[in-house]
């Protein structure tokens, strides 16, 4: 009897770690951007070094050339001061986590995208509108006129 209850306990809790592990990987909220479908991660969703630096982050679901959809990018104030410092770890955790997403499907380069979050970090904004496509770039964004 004993092994019975101990084996309906171990299923009950590997039922519950699984969902919980579930649950956690699939954290972002669905919505709708300038009429067409977005995902937002908010802070907590992030990973973990990231949160002090990052409010949020949302990428649009539309990928098409032409569209100027891309990824919103929020600094938190101690995010864009330490990028526009220069903090190199820092810049290529973002970068990371801004292309390693599923639902980033990117024609740029890391180092494209790096300028990019980097660049707004020293003009002092805390948004970053990465656009997922070059040709969707105006002149001032390109990426070979910083490196």
């Amino acid at each position: 009897m004993n092994k019975d209850r101990f084996g309906i306990l171990l299923i009950m809790a590997i039922t519950i770690a699984l969902v919980a592990t579930v649950a956690s990987a699939e954290a972002k909220t669905y919505y709708t951007f300038d009429g067409h479908n977005a995902v937002r991660y908010n802070n907590n969703e992030l990973v973990s070094v990231l949160r002090p630096y990052v409010d949020h982050v949302e990428y649009d679901l539309k990928y098409n050339v032409g569209s100027g959809c891309g990824v919103r990018f929020y600094y938190t104030e101690e995010g864009r001061k330490n990028i526009a410092a220069g903090n190199q770890y820092l810049l290529n955790r973002m970068t990371n986590a801004v292309m390693t997403a599923p639902e980033w499907k990117h024609q740029r380069s890391y180092i494209s995208v790096w300028t990019e979050i980097w660049m707004h970090a020293k003009w002092n904004r805390s948004e970053v509108h990465i656009e997922y496509n070059y040709a969707d770039l105006k002149w001032w964004e390109q990426p070979y006129r910083y490196i």
